[in-house]
């Protein structure tokens, strides 16, 4: 914290110096934007690493906690026909799972799998 208290005195004189690059000046505001977030999330008092550490091992256990399971493998073979991707219900089915990334990997396979199709 007291060090990039002291870059940003050192920046805020020199800022104007066509010496600085721009990837300089990007990791000047890259430390000034996290010695900001600590300062907010610390009010001011500086966490000892192990705080930090112990707050970041939370933060990812609670990202990594599992909501539920999608079962999307079966989506549209109920009735053991063929997927017609562009059909309203079908979509409709789609738009009801919550995980954006899931969406687009299912998407992704019937794509290639239709397009593996028209290929044949």
């Amino acid at each position: 914290m007291d060090l990039v208290k002291r870059l940003k005195a050192a920046y805020d004189i020199c800022c104007g110096s066509e010496k600085i690059n721009e990837n300089e000046r990007n990791h000047i505001h890259f430390y000034l934007a996290i010695r900001s977030i600590v300062f907010k999330l610390t009010k001011g008092e500086a966490p000892d690493t192990a705080q930090m550490n112990a707050k970041l091992r939370t933060m990812i256990n609670e990202a990594l906690q599992s909501d539920g399971v999608e079962e999307i493998f079966k989506l549209g073979n109920e009735e053991g026909g063929e997927i017609d991707i562009f059909n309203d219900d079908y979509i409709a089915k789609i738009e009801m799972i919550k995980l954006p990334n899931t969406k687009i990997k299912l998407l992704q396979k019937l794509l290639s799998q239709a397009i593996g199709e028209l290929k044949k």
